[in-house]
């Protein structure tokens, strides 16, 4: 009988409210005299442009103006969603978790400077079912915060492609239980009153999406005993945070196994880190001990729907075994970083579980060439912006022109939007 530790999932939030508002007000027209607040440029930066944190935000939280513009047109630009890809529901490789916390971006325009920002309403249809789940304003922060001419800041300076301008845009975070597996409609919708509008046809926009429901990731921690070493397993929220972090799912089970012992002569009684033919050719000799070998720990445990994770003391990287359902993994990342705080180890962890589900091995920034089935050049992840949410809805925005694919080997990584689409359709059918 197997033992679960602990159950997790990543049904996180509650439903937000609105933030600011107010009645509308301002000239019928003319420009304003005098800038009353400027939202900053972009969200800090906090590793010279290869990721920005933006703090939670809910409604819009642009720029503020003395005398805001009344009178033009203001039109719904686009809708972006957002759990692992900032992207728009009609491109290529979209495809949403059911279940997970999930960020709406909707972008409006004005036609001229200091156009004033109106309420934003913002609804969720099942389409399956005919039931309105969400029905929501999303208001400006205040009565004088104003719409941009143009959707995004430009990142220029760190040679960045497009960078989302998130204070200039409408934001809320869907809670995961308004994520269902269903054809869902989510409308938004601008507020005129208070304003003239010249143009009306533009005022809303649809998009429609269908989450998919993924399974539980079940993982079997097992610690392995080689060369006098035993990897430490990390804590459960450690182990939960980089799985979310990098893979398209919205809950993870995880229980301890016993710990897996190395014979010595496996190794020639070397650790792994000091194995004198490499750390890779260690981790191979573990994976097929002839004592026990330990990818077919799932087979003798009668185990057909768990991960088994094995791990090694050190920084010594991840093995994937074949269609075993087993990886091995360093319980430390560079500079001996513990598990939880280092982004290798977890990159790594992340790396080798999507290379369980067969998703396009891409090698750019180590010794091999590419995968000529990963269909962007340079192990790159083709202009699309990666993310990553807190549990307090905090964004850290992931920057394409810096990181490269989760399973290449360069030093900045994150899931492109291709991976997680194969990820999610061949994990399903587990």
């Amino acid at each position: 009988m197997k033992f679960t530790k602990s159950l997790i999932g990543v049904s996180m939030a509650t439903t937000m409210t609105a933030c600011g508002g107010g009645a509308a007000g301002g000239s019928d027209g003319g420009l304003p005299t005098e800038t009353a607040y400027k939202a900053p440029d972009t969200c800090a930066t906090f590793d010279a442009g290869a990721s920005y944190r933006c703090d939670a935000m809910t409604g819009f939280n642009g720029d503020e103006s003395l005398s805001p513009v009344t009178v033009g047109n203001i039109k719904i630009e686009s809708i972006e969603v957002a759990q692992l890809n900032l992207k728009q529901p009609d491109s290529n490789y979209f495809i949403l978790t059911a279940g997970r916390d999930t960020l709406l971006r909707v972008v409006a325009l004005g036609d001229r400077a200091a156009m004033k920002a109106p309420n934003l309403r913002l609804t969720i249809t099942n389409i399956d079912t005919g039931i309105e789940s969400l029905n929501t304003v999303l208001a400006p922060k205040s009565a004088k915060r104003v719409l941009p001419q143009t959707g995004n800041a430009a990142d220029a300076a760190m040679g960045n492609p497009t960078l989302p301008d998130m204070y200039r845009s409408y934001l809320y975070v869907l809670p995961a239980n308004l994520m269902p597996a269903a054809n869902l409609e989510v409308k938004a919708e601008i507020d005129t009153s208070g304003l003239t509008d010249s143009i009306a046809v533009d005022n809303s926009k649809i998009a429609l999406i269908k989450p998919v429901s993924v399974p539980t990731l079940k993982i079997v921690n097992v610690p392995i005993a080689a060369g006098g070493d035993i990897g430490t397993i990390p804590d459960d929220a450690s182990i939960k945070n980089a799985a979310l972090r990098f893979l398209p799912i919205s809950s993870v089970e995880i229980r301890d196994r016993a710990t897996y012992f190395v014979d010595d002569a496996v190794l020639g009684g070397y650790t792994v880190m000091n194995y004198p033919n490499g750390v890779f050719n260690a981790k191979n000799r573990i994976n097929w001990d002839q004592q026990g070998k330990f990818s077919l720990l799932p087979g003798v445990d009668g185990s057909s729907d768990e991960l088994y994770v094995g791990w090694i003391k050190g920084n010594a990287g991840g093995l994937w075994a074949n269609f075993s359902d087993t990886i091995l993994v360093g319980d430390k990342g560079l500079y001996d970083q513990n598990f939880a705080q280092s982004d290798s180890a977890q990159a790594i962890f992340g790396q080798e579980i999507y290379n369980d589900w067969h998703v396009a091995d891409v090698e750019k920034c180590g010794s091999l060439a590419q995968d000529p089935s990963y269909p962007y050049p340079d192990a790159g992840l083709n202009g699309v912006w990666g993310i990553e949410m807190s549990a307090n809805h905090n964004i850290t925005l992931k920057s394409p022109n810096k990181h490269s694919s989760i399973t290449s080997y360069c030093e900045l990584r994150h899931p492109a939007d291709y991976q997680v689409n194969l990820f999610i359709n061949n994990y399903k059918g587990y």
